[in-house]
């Protein structure tokens, strides 16, 4: 299933704007490069959420 950059790109903004990613952009050669990587926000985050599922699921 393909993914499209308009679609990326919103949910990424989001986590940009939420803090829980930062993001690079540069250009490599003739080509654009968008890293995007966690920060200790967005991982503090993601726990919560891994913990609210278990509890959700009863583990």
């Amino acid at each position: 299933m393909p993914i499209f950059v308009g679609v990326l790109f919103g949910l990424y903004h989001k986590l940009e704007t939420a803090g829980y990613i930062s993001v690079t952009k540069s250009v490599e050669g003739r080509h654009p490069r968008t890293v995007c990587r966690i920060t200790p926000e967005g991982h503090h985050a993601f726990e919560q959420y891994v913990e609210a599922l278990k509890q959700y699921i009863g583990e």
